[in-house]
């Protein structure tokens, strides 16, 4: 099945092989760590979790909407709005900011 004879081509290809085919690799290794929020997704998370109010501005139209954070994911920002959930896509946001109530 394998062209080479060196036993570190051997395995390197049966690692290529095994990833391929979608199963884990002897040598990929997992922490079990779960993933720290970095940049954005860290502020819209500390946001999202003081249960705070988010002003975004749309980038087509400049438009300012300020709304409770509900959801966030990769892609997009959820608002509640005058009590209705609005969904935003991120690449369609020009800025976002937390906004303090009095």
């Amino acid at each position: 099945m394998f062209a080479s004879k060196d036993p570190i081509r051997i395995e390197q290809q049966r690692e290529g092989l095994n990833r391929s085919r979608g199963g884990n690799s002897s040598s990929s290794k997992t922490t079990g760590k779960a993933r720290s929020a970095r940049g954005h997704e860290g502020l819209l998370k500390g946001i999202h979790n003081a249960g705070g109010i988010l002003q975004i501005v749309l980038a087509a139209s400049g438009d300012k909407v300020r709304g409770k954070l509900t959801h966030h994911d990769p892609y997009t920002i959820t608002l509640s709005v005058d009590g209705e959930n609005v969904v935003y896509f991120k690449h369609a946001i020009e800025s976002f900011k937390q906004v303090q109530v009095h």
